[in-house]
């Protein structure tokens, strides 16, 4: 039994388990007692009382000190028999006292209790009324949030609805311009083409009749029709909504001048920036840019008498440039500027310079004799 207490007291001790620890220490002392080992039971009950001395438990304190005293009595040592007799008393003493002061203060309290409790109660019922009050004006001030939050939400949804409704229109006025503008290349281009057309072959029949040679008029109205499909085909490729990034329109560029270029045996280079090539572009910016670029690469077939041809796109500060630049024979573009004369003996400048003010964009003709020309286009994306 000895030995399981003290294995309980290590892990007590260990865990700082301290009520436990005394009541081990207590244990032992009668373990020794039994066994007549007054010293070693001594020497357990100081511990224990040490301990309960730390707690401040009074009435273990008591007990260890009546405990020691009949243990010094059965020792023979009746000196310190009668010493802890006295403080056992002592404490027995101040217990009594102790309760007599709890008593009355436990009355006192009592009676300060119910003055407060009336108190307390007057100032409830006080409370209570000023609660009622304070619900009554939250509930006021949620009506006035509640019916609020519905004007806000009305007035939200209307001013939603408008704009949706202004949305529409600004569509509609948009899908209607473009039906406009596609109405009017349709009718200048077209029309001017398809009058030329009918002019040639009614020409044609003429010649035939009198047995004449209609071979140049044919030509003609063969030109006539290719040049009529080439802008029926630009005008359905601007239209196409999977042509809305660069990448597109570089194919598409790239494909004319190989068309164009290659039988004339001028080489070309084209220098496009990655970044260009997911850039997205409206449509009449898409088919201005074509349609100059176009014009260029015409003219240089036509007159420049160059050998090669290099092409450049960059994007820079939310800008896109397109610059065209050949080594033919080029021309005084300072005159072309003033006015003062027709570059490349024709109105394709004047025609390209006009697309660009459409679309906004900056344009710039630089050329000297024998030095080729560098066309310039830059606008904002």
């Amino acid at each position: 039994a000895f030995s399981y207490c003290d294995t309980a007291l290590q892990i007590s001790i260990l865990r700082n388990y301290r009520y436990i620890t005394a009541d081990t220490y207590e244990i032992q002392a009668n373990i020794y007692i039994a066994k007549k080992d007054y010293n070693n039971s001594k020497i357990k009950l100081e511990e224990c009382l040490r301990i309960y001395q730390q707690l401040f438990v009074k009435p273990s304190i008591q007990s260890c000190y009546l405990q020691l005293s009949k243990l010094d009595s059965m020792a023979g040592n009746f000196k310190d028999a009668f010493h802890h007799y006295k403080l056992y008393h002592l404490y027995n003493d101040s217990m009594v006292d102790l309760e007599n002061r709890i008593t009355n203060e436990k009355q006192h309290w009592q009676n300060n209790f119910d003055k407060k409790e009336a108190a307390t109660k007057a100032e409830q019922d006080k409370k209570q009324a000023v609660a009622a009050a304070e619900i009554q004006k939250q509930k006021l001030v949620r009506n006035f949030s509640i019916a609020g939050i519905f004007v806000v939400l009305f007035i939200g949804g209307y001013a939603f609805y408008r704009f949706r409704k202004n949305k529409q229109l600004e569509h509609q006025q948009s899908l209607l311009a473009e039906r406009l503008r596609i109405s009017r290349e349709l009718h200048d281009d077209m029309g001017s083409t398809l009058s030329s057309i009918s002019v040639y072959s009614e020409v044609a029949k003429n010649r035939a009749a009198k047995n004449e040679n209609e071979t140049e008029v044919l030509q003609k109205i063969g030109n006539a029709s290719r040049e009529l499909i080439e802008k029926m085909s630009d005008i359905v490729w601007s239209l196409n909504p999977n042509n809305e990034n660069f990448e597109q329109l570089k194919n598409r560029m790239m494909a004319f001048a190989a068309m164009m270029l290659t039988p004339k045996g001028i080489l070309f280079e084209f220098e496009i920036d990655d970044k260009v090539k997911s850039t997205a572009i409206a449509p009449e910016q898409r088919k201005n840019i074509f349609l100059i670029y176009k014009e260029a690469i015409n003219n240089i077939v036509k007159y420049a008498e160059a050998t090669s041809v290099k092409v450049k796109v960059k994007v820079k500060e939310n800008k896109l440039s397109l610059v065209i630049i050949d080594n033919g024979v080029g021309f005084d573009s300072l005159s072309f500027v003033e006015g003062r004369g027709e570059a490349y003996n024709g109105n394709g400048l004047k025609n390209m310079k006009a697309r660009a003010e459409e679309i906004k964009a900056l344009f710039n003709v630089s050329s000297r004799i024998n030095e080729g020309v560098k066309i310039e286009l830059a606008f904002s994306i």
